[in-house]
């Protein structure tokens, strides 16, 4: 059976912007607008990750309540403790847990330290990427039955599904037929003659 899971690894950002718990609001959100990002992860003296500051908890914590972004240190104003996954955790796994806990980042901690940061838009795009590989997937596999019921099939050449797999055997053939509706090698479909 093929292995579906993806892995936080596959999709996370690596470079990670970061700022310590002393930097002003006002800073950060210079930092997240000369980075093009929309959240900074705080970072303690050790480099240990102790929190979050994103793009709305400075509208809604600080421009809202009419505070002064040069005198709000992130360590204020940030999501604390972080809710983090690990490199390994299966995707579905994390959005999962981002849904239940209404988050939409996550960092990805290996061994105490910060090594990625994922979003559910990271999420979502590749879940749409894999949804149109499936689609293609899906319409490959029912033109290939076409031709094998005998059906021409616009735009596809029956030449160019030849070779491949036998689907009896498990061998390379380079003339594949179809044959008891499966495509096989001239040897398979000599003995499925007989």
């Amino acid at each position: 059976m093929m292995d579906t899971q993806l892995a936080v690894k596959n999709i996370m950002i690596k470079n990670v912007v970061v700022a310590d718990p002393d930097t002003t609001v006002k800073e950060a959100a210079q930092l997240m607008a000369s980075r093009n990002v929309d959240s900074v992860i705080v970072l303690d003296p050790g480099k240990k990750p102790v929190g979050i500051v994103t793009h709305g908890d400075i509208v809604r914590k600080v421009v809202l309540e009419d505070k002064n972004p040069n005198s709000v240190r992130v360590k204020e104003i940030m999501t604390s403790p972080l809710v983090t996954t690990t490199p390994a955790e299966d995707l579905n796994r994390v959005a999962k847990k981002m849904y239940r806990r209404g988050i939409r980042k996550m960092p990805v901690i290996e061994n105490d330290a910060l090594v990625g940061i994922i979003a559910d838009v990271d999420i979502i795009a590749t879940c749409t990427q894999m949804s149109t590989i499936l689609t293609d997937l899906i319409e490959m596999n029912s033109d290939i039955t076409y031709l094998q019921q005998g059906c021409p099939v616009e735009g596809v050449d029956e030449d160019s599904i030849r070779q491949g797999i036998c689907e009896k055997c498990g061998t390379f053939s380079s003339n594949l037929r179809p044959a008891g509706g499966m495509m096989v090698c001239e040897t398979c479909s000599e003995e499925m003659r007989e």
